[in-house]
């Protein structure tokens, strides 16, 4: 956000919008006007012709192996495989059907034929369908069917050599085609057309599984009578299976994008592809891509307005659609129906509208160019001036930052006689001007600080020594006037004295280390043991203003200086019994959490009202009657130096109360010290 925000960028942008928006919207005018005249004659045209002969070329395709399958019916072969005789006692069906499969093969040697004269007939017959196969690629099958509906004849390899499976030839002379709906048209005379299918003749478990489906496990089935020579009767069926690929070849000729080989530039390929739909001008029978195989077009494809516009009429034009993500425009031709000897299927023609694009996109990319080189010398020019203009204006920023981090040594150097020269020259006094103030602030703060603190400690050292310096004046009185009392009054004085002096040393130890003190002295504690000692120290205590201690001491070693972790603990035990005068109850735990070591002392006291949290761990703040204020202000420093943190808070469970949490790194950990008096 902040790219877009510079002055650089916005100027940049400016330029931009000034030389692209005029030239850019001269090339899609260009483009739009172009492309409607195309669109409008000469593509559609071309695909109501290319749809047209498309439509011949299947009905070609068609006729050509019907008439094949005609020709082949008529010859003598065919009828007199169907007057030989059957061998005496025996019928030739199919309780013979796999003794007839073996024989065809010669296995085994010696075999004795179920057929009497012209055993070997069948044989030659099998080899000539079979010869006829592989030069008529287009076949994937051939059959001899009787009256009765049994196979009689066969072809046993496919288009390549290959021999088909055993259990495929056993199947079709074990199974009876008479109600087949082909083998019933064809033996009442006629001639029976068996639309886009899988066969099961090949396929009797059904077509092999695949992502994407082949075209050559789909096919259509011809079958024509087969007359006797002599009187005209109809002895027999020959039917032949037509491979798919011979329909779908023809939706996949270079032919159909040929035509549009002039839309497109270079090596591009152009993207027109054909189609074949069956009757019900809804089910794709033939397309580019093999996956929309038996799809709906209604259906799973979503275009019912193309459905409908095929139903409508014989040929002409779809509405423009979206496929696979682009616009599109198409024809479409009906081939022959049914009863005109042909399947009724809708041939099909489409183009992307981006082909047809083509031409005045090749001229708008030319203009487009030319407004990408202009646009670019611009922007270069630009640019440089941008920086020559926002590069002082960076770096007063940066000078800016620096001053407000607090680098008040900071300035900023612009060889510049403009209003950016003179900008800098004032920051630079400015900034002068700040470090001067603030070294006068600091000293002035400094002194401040020293002040309070020589008054602080010099009260302190005064309010003992006024009670001393009036127990001497009594002393000396009492000496003066010979008083019997003047021992008692100088005992007196001198157990006064001795508990003053023990204040002042006391004063005086709580700020030396305050200021510091002595440095540590770390070494590898339990710091149950280190809680259990101080709560030994304050038994007695403890037992006189009836305050009950429950512990739970656990395992929490720590590395920390002895002396001044019993201090912290000793400050904290101490508050929070000060905390109960009338008695009460302290939970002391101690345990590791979360890699550290705890000590969690919580009493039922008056509490800590937030005032008074906000200052806790400044130094000379206390609550208290009696004492410096110093003790938990020490007790912050030396857990910060042990890489610890001191929280005290008012209980969480509802009652009255404060809980003090001491965290320290569990031992073989490190943390780095946090901040004086750091709440957990």
């Amino acid at each position: 956000m902040t790219m877009w925000r510079s002055l650089s960028t916005k100027l940049l942008l400016a330029v931009f919008a000034a030389v692209i928006l005029p030239f850019g919207g001269f090339a899609f005018y260009l483009q739009d006007q172009i492309a409607g005249r195309m669109t409008t004659e000469l593509v559609r045209k071309s695909l109501l012709g290319l749809s047209e002969d498309l439509a011949g070329d299947v009905e070609h395709a068609l006729d050509e192996v019907r008439g094949d399958l005609s020709l082949w019916a008529a010859e003598p072969a065919a009828d007199w495989v169907f007057s030989i005789d059957p061998a005496e006692g025996q019928n030739w069906n199919a309780s013979h059907a796999i003794d007839l499969a073996r024989w065809y093969e010669g296995l085994p040697d010696g075999f004795e034929s179920p057929l009497q004269d012209g055993a070997a007939f069948p044989r030659e017959l099998t080899e000539s369908l079979d010869r006829y196969v592989t030069t008529k690629p287009e076949f994937d099958l051939l059959l001899l069917v009787d009256a009765a509906g049994y196979l009689v004849c066969c072809s046993t390899i496919d288009r390549d050599g290959v021999p088909l499976p055993e259990d495929v030839i056993y199947d079709l002379f074990a199974r009876s085609f008479a109600e087949e709906p082909w083998f019933e048209t064809a033996i009442t005379g006629g001639f029976a057309l068996q639309d886009h299918h899988v066969s099961n003749f090949l396929h009797p478990e059904g077509p092999p599984a695949r992502e994407d489906q082949l075209a050559t496990d789909f096919g259509v089935g011809l079958a024509t009578p087969v007359r006797d020579k002599a009187n005209g009767s109809i002895n027999g069926v020959l039917y032949a299976l037509v491979n798919w690929s011979t329909f779908q070849d023809l939706v996949d000729q270079r032919v159909v994008k040929e035509a549009f080989r002039g839309l497109v530039s270079g090596d591009e390929q152009p993207s027109p592809y054909a189609w074949i739909w069956g009757r019900d001008a809804d089910t794709i029978l033939a397309h580019q891509y093999r996956k929309f195989y038996r799809m709906k077009v209604s259906g799973e494809l979503g275009l019912r307005a193309m459905r409908d516009d095929a139903r409508g009429a014989e040929f002409g034009m779809y509405r423009d659609y979206v496929f696979m993500g682009k616009k599109k425009t198409a024809a479409f031709w009906h081939t022959v129906g049914a009863g005109e000897g042909g399947f009724g299927w809708v041939v099909g023609v489409g183009i992307d509208y981006d082909d047809i694009y083509k031409a005045s996109a090749e001229q708008r990319k030319l203009l487009l160019r030319g407004t990408f080189v202009v646009l670019l010398l611009v922007l270069l020019w630009m640019s440089i001036i941008a920086r020559r203009t926002t590069e002082p204006i960076a770096r007063l920023e940066r000078h800016t930052r620096a001053v407000a981090g607090g680098d008040l040594s900071a300035r900023v150097v612009l060889k510049r006689s403009d209003e950016l020269g003179q900008l800098a020259d004032a920051m630079n006094t400015m900034t002068r001007d700040l470090e001067r103030n603030r070294a006068a602030l600091i000293k002035a703060e400094k002194d401040a600080a020293w002040r309070e603190m020589a008054r602080q400690v010099a009260h302190d050292l005064k309010n003992p020594l006024t009670p001393i310096q009036l127990s001497l004046d009594l002393v000396e009185r009492s000496r003066a006037e010979g008083s019997d009392q003047a021992e008692a009054i100088l005992e007196r004085t001198l157990d006064l004295m001795r508990r003053q002096v023990k204040s002042l040393r006391a004063t005086a130890t709580e700020f030396y280390e305050f200021t510091g003190g002595a440095p540590p002295e770390p070494q590898d504690l339990e710091l149950g043991t280190s809680v259990q000692r101080v709560l030994e120290l304050h038994q007695a205590w403890a037992e006189r203003d009836g305050i009950e201690v429950a512990t739970e001491l656990g395992a929490a070693p720590v590395r920390a200086d002895a002396n001044k972790l019993e201090r912290v603990l000793t400050n904290l035990v101490t508050n929070a019994f000060q905390a109960m005068p009338e008695g009460g109850c302290l939970e002391v735990f101690v345990g590791a959490e979360r890699g550290r070591s705890i000590v969690r002392i919580t009493d039922n006291g008056a509490g800590l009202s937030q005032a008074a949290m906000e200052r806790l761990f400044e130094p000379y703040f206390t609550t208290k009657s009696q004492g410096t204020g110093l003790g938990l202000a020490v007790s912050a420093r030396f857990v910060e130096e042990m890489g610890g943190s001191l929280a005290l808070e008012p209980r969480t469970d509802g009652t009255t109360g404060a809980t003090a949490t001491l965290e320290l790194p569990e031992l073989g950990r490190t943390q780095e010290p946090g901040p004086e008096g750091s709440r957990a």
